[in-house]
Formats: C-alpha cells, sequence, structure tokens
C-alpha cells in the first residue's frame, strides 16, 4: 500500500516549497537557510500567494477598464466618430 509523505519548507526569500513521495520520506534541502514548516503555514502562505495574485489581476483589469473608459470619454466626442465606434474601438461598454 502506498503512502503520501509531505513536507514543507520556506526558503530565505519566503516562498514555499513541499517535497512529496510515496513510500518515501522526502529528504530536506541540503541549503542554508531554509527551514521546515507545518502544512499549515504552507496553506497559509499559500492562500496569501493566491489572495495576492488575485489582487493584482483585479488591480489590472480595473486598471484596464478605467484606461478604456478615458479613451471612450474622449473619442466619443470627436466629430465623425461617435459613440458606437468609440466603444469599438475601446472595448468600452459604458
Amino acid at each position: 500500500m502506498a503512502v503520501q509523505t509531505s513536507r514543507y519548507f520556506r526558503n530565505l526569500d519566503g516562498t514555499v516549497l513541499m517535497l512529496s513521495g510515496e513510500n518515501v520520506e522526502p529528504s530536506a534541502p541540503k541549503v542554508d537557510g531554509i527551514e521546515e514548516i507545518t502544512a499549515a503555514e504552507f496553506d497559509a502562505s499559500m492562500a496569501a500567494y493566491q489572495a495576492a495574485r488575485q489582487k493584482a489581476v483585479d488591480d489590472a483589469f480595473a486598471a484596464r477598464q478605467a484606461a478604456a473608459k478615458s479613451a471612450y470619454s474622449v473619442l466619443s466626442l470627436l466629430p465623425g466618430i461617435g459613440p458606437e465606434t468609440a466603444k469599438y474601438l475601446t472595448r468600452y461598454t459604458p
């Protein structure tokens, strides 16, 4: 019967690492400064990373929307362009 074993580590830069294996005890990396952590600490670090990554994605999307809105506002006022063409060019929907 295969038994999955996992160990968790934190690198000097704060990144985390999970080593897993079946029917073996994963050995610790031979690097100064790497510390073994608990599964709960690993999970908390991963959750924080995923939250920060999602925030970065949301911020980038909001910035793109703000830029599109600004471009739309300017283009829609220009003679000969109008709101429909401005929506198409900027991909902004008011």
